[in-house]
């Protein structure tokens, strides 16, 4: 499974791409919405992760992209104490999951397995 992570803060976005390495996962990290972008554009990939407030294109362009180009499982990052039901519910058709920081490894592996049902299941 080929997963893109794309997060502004270095140190999540390689707590991430290891956890997922370690697990047998494919992983291409991305440190802003272009290169972002630009990945959902040109690779083919399985699942994408996407922080909430990345730079230069907005998660939701980018979970629009990953629809259009890969129709991959969108999952959004969030933390736990700033979780915000206003954009949970607005946003709600754009991602097929979300996951709160801090998270552990097998959170990480369940929330990407369970966005995958998910999405299988719209289709």
């Amino acid at each position: 499974m080929k997963i893109l992570i794309i997060e502004k803060e270095r140190d999540l976005l390689y707590a991430l791409e290891r956890a997922l390495k370690n697990k047998g996962y494919e992983v291409i990290t991305a440190f802003d919405g272009v290169q972002g972008a630009e990945a959902v554009t040109t690779d083919a990939l399985d699942a994408v992760i996407v922080g909430v407030e990345i730079p230069r294109v907005s998660a939701d362009e980018i979970a629009e992209r990953a629809k259009r180009n890969n129709n991959a499982p969108v999952l959004i990052l969030v933390c736990r104490d700033k979780e915000d039901l206003r954009f949970k519910q607005k946003n709600n058709k754009l991602y097929d999951g979300l996951i709160a920081l801090p998270f552990t490894p097998d959170d990480l592996i369940t929330s990407i397995n369970d966005a995958a049902k998910r999405d299988d299941k719209k289709q």
